[in-house]
């Protein structure tokens, strides 16, 4: 709200609740507080305070709940608490605080809670807590504690909740003091460096003492043994346990799992014991690479959750959780594995089973029957990486991820999702199929003894590469035709198959090719038109050298990531899910790497294609001003043309740079689907509109389909004398640049019908 001070507050004096958390408050002074008799909830936490009056909270008597989250306070001795005997929580969490003193708690009778998580504290004197014979919760999360004193708490006989999570402790010692451990129900030492010493201190501890203990959390130590004595001391009341990420073997594991107690469900619904409360296993991070055939059978009626995520599970049958139908698990995590498959030989249902964590596994398929429902049918929340499987899930679930909009570029039912998107891809591709083999067939057919040979060359490569690219755009609206209203019960299928590979590397080869082949035309322009009147051009035995070693690094360097794509999961493969199979995996390293490169090289070739147009440009208009007007109007022509091959160029290449920089930096689902559309929309752009840039919108290509046409029509041709053009073109007669060409002489009609009639 931005309340800067609490004057006001002398206005309400029966006030009993105050809330003033995340303002701009920062003066804290007895005068404030002092007429508040009544105040019993007190929270100023994340408050910038700069002055904190000692007295600030001397007279709150009747004070029970006191928030000091995160105000920069430094010491306890900033703070008078002696008089509030009736304050019941205190919170000092995310603060600066490095010191205790048993002083700074004196008078704190009635104290249940104290939280002193996220300080600076590394020691804990022994009578620290002494004066606090009520307390039941000490949590000391994110300290800089290196061992943990169990003498700390023998005074403490009520504790019931110790949690010191997330510190650096590798030490625990204990003295025998058992008087703090009698009611405790919750352990938590996740995230320290606990190892057998603690499994050690442990089991010399009397069985009785733990005998209450539901709740143990030491995950995230260096533990290879787990101590036996919570098992038999605790084998009626454990129920919460979480081991993961130690060094227990697997082997141990199972004999962890084998010694939790069994219980009857079905009397438990008549009784509700304590006894009766489910299991929650998390076994997290213990290298589990397979598991035995029921594992969990001999508690699976007393199981609510179980966590496997983080190990090496490539392959899951129901049947090695439990053996029959289960009625009891509800959470099942299987976060982080390689699976491939879940199955269910012998149709072996989870009934109960709500919450499904599937992220970050190579799943293919979940061969429960046709769909999910038949081995989860009442699952309401599934998280997954894997697209489309929430396009098979079950009607009872309410939350699946990732989850496919319908306005997504491939949808549920079809790869190309939108008509626009359909007819856009058979427009381009026809176009670009239809114009490229006419360039093809005109440069190798029809200029058969040209007397520019390099231009022509490295148009008819242009051609073939724009051409592959058109086989692209093809393949994948064939693909979508067949697919259409079934894509989702066959993306792996698609993803797996021989035409999908071809469709990758048909894209990689032809925009990667095609970019060289644009900068070399530019640069052999860039030569003919800034130099005129060197030697040094690109001669065609040097022009059939370079062509050939860009198809081979092109070819070589799309060919590598594409071979181990072939039958791989889709992790290992170049386009991963990608419906329209381009390359995207920005997930895997190696390919995220292979990505960058081929970012970086069409980059710098577009670049420097661009820096030798722009002098092209600079040298025609120059050129221009020696020359006639009508030569002038000419240069303007060509200068138009060249930068028309310009701007198409950066259209149809910019959105993909800008977008694979962005999932680069930052990879989401969005990110790719934006990228899938930059693919399809703008490179068959450039391929379908290339051939009428450089060749057929060319004049000499339109006089050579005009005389084609009037040859095949029997039509009269009139060719006048001593036209001159300056034009940009590449064929039999001109090239890219500024030329003069002089048609023949020919006063006579061409052809008569006289002619016609006697062919």
């Amino acid at each position: 709200n931005g309340i800067k001070n609490l004057d006001f507050l002398k206005f309400v004096p029966s006030l009993e609740k105050l809330l003033a958390r995340s303002n701009k408050i920062n003066t804290l002074s007895h005068k404030i507080f002092n007429p508040l008799k009544n105040l019993k909830t007190l929270d100023v936490s994340s408050n910038p305070i700069h002055h904190l009056s000692y007295e600030a909270f001397s007279k709150l008597s009747n004070l029970y709940n006191l928030y000091l989250e995160n105000i920069r306070l430094r010491r306890l001795d900033q703070i008078n608490l002696t008089n509030s005997s009736n304050l019941q929580s205190l919170i000092l969490r995310n603060n600066e605080i490095t010191d205790l003193q048993r002083r700074n708690f004196e008078g704190l009778r009635e104290l249940r809670l104290l939280d002193l998580s996220k300080n600076g504290i590394s020691y804990i004197p022994n009578d620290t807590f002494v004066p606090l014979k009520n307390l039941t919760t000490l949590l000391f999360d994110d300290n800089r504690l290196t061992e943990f004193d169990a003498s700390i708490i023998c005074e403490n006989t009520n504790i019931k909740e110790l949690s010191f999570q997330s510190n650096q402790i590798h030490t625990m010692v204990d003295k025998s003091c058992i008087g703090g451990y009698k009611r405790l129900n919750i352990i938590n030492f996740n995230n320290n460096s606990l190892d057998d010493r603690f499994s050690r201190a442990l089991n010399a501890i009397k069985s009785e003492v733990l005998i209450n203990l539901y709740d143990l959390n030491i995950g995230r130590n260096k533990i290879a043994h787990f101590p036996e004595v919570l098992l038999r001391a605790t084998k009626s009341n454990l129920r919460f346990i979480n081991i993961g990420f130690n060094k227990i073997g697997r082997i141990d594991v199972t004999k962890i799992i084998s010694g939790f107690q069994y219980f009857n469900y079905i009397e438990c619904k008549t009784n509700k014991r304590r006894i009766c409360r489910y299991y929650s296993l998390n076994i997290a991070g213990s290298n589990l690479s397979y598991l035995e055939s029921g594992t969990f059978a001999h508690i699976q009626d007393s199981m609510g959750a179980l966590n496997l995520n983080d190990n090496k599970l490539k392959r899951l049958d129901i049947s090695d959780l439990v053996n029959i139908t289960n009625d009891i698990l509800k959470h099942l995590h299987l976060a982080n594995n390689y699976l491939t498959t879940i199955t269910t030989k012998n149709n072996i249902q989870l009934k109960a089973l709500s919450h499904l964590n599937l992220i970050n596994n190579k799943i293919i398929d979940i061969c429960w029957g046709s769909s999910l429902s038949t081995g989860a049918p009442n699952v309401q929340n599934l998280f997954s990486t894997r697209e489309y499987l929430c396009c098979i899930v079950p009607p009872t679930v309410s939350y699946c991820t990732p989850y496919i909009e319908q306005d997504a570029f491939t949808t549920c039912s079809d790869i190309l999702s939108h008509q626009s998107l359909q007819l856009f891809v058979w427009v381009v591709g026809s176009l670009a199929l239809v114009g490229n083999a006419i360039v093809i067939y005109f440069q190798i057919f029809k200029v058969k003894k040209s007397s520019e040979p390099v231009p022509a060359m490295l148009i008819t490569n242009l051609a073939f590469s724009d051409l592959m690219m058109a086989g692209y755009i093809l393949i994948i609206g064939s693909v979508d035709l067949f697919y259409r209203n079934y894509y989702a019960a066959n993306a792996e299928i698609w993803l797996r198959s021989f035409t999908c590979i071809l469709a990758c590397f048909l894209c990689c080869t032809a925009s990667l090719m095609s970019v060289f082949m644009m900068i070399t035309i530019s640069i052999d322009r860039y030569i003919y038109i800034a130099f005129p009147y060197s030697n040094k051009n690109l001669s065609p035995s040097l022009t059939k050298w370079i062509i050939t070693i860009l198809w081979i690094f092109s070819i070589v360097f799309v060919s590598i990531p594409v071979g181990y794509s072939i039958n791989a999961n889709g992790d290992m493969r170049l386009y991963e899910y990608t419906s329209i199979c381009m390359a995207s995996n920005y997930n895997n390293y190696y390919y995220r790497i292979w990505l960058i490169s081929y970012v970086v090289i069409t980059l710098i070739c577009w670049l420097i294609t661009c820096f030798l147009y722009v002098h092209m440009f600079i040298a025609i208009y120059r050129t221009s001003k020696a020359v006639s007007a009508v030569s002038h109007n000419n240069s303007k022509r060509i200068a138009i043309r060249l930068f028309a091959i310009v701007i198409t160029d950066l259209i149809s290449w910019l959105p993909y740079y800008v977008y694979m920089a962005q999932i680069m930096v930052k990879p989401t689902i969005a990110g790719s689907v934006v990228l899938q559309f930059a693919i399809v929309l703008a490179l068959p752009i450039n391929s379908a509109i290339n051939p009428y840039l450089y060749t057929v919108s060319s004049p000499t290509f339109i006089r050579s389909a005009k005389h084609r046409i009037i040859k095949w029509g029997c039509v009269t041709r009139i060719v006048p004398n001593n036209t001159k053009e300056i034009e940009i073109g590449i064929n039999k007669d001109e090239n890219i640049g500024l030329r003069t060409f002089s048609s023949k002489s020919n006063d006579n009609i061409t052809a008569s019908t006289k002619d016609c009639l006697s062919k």
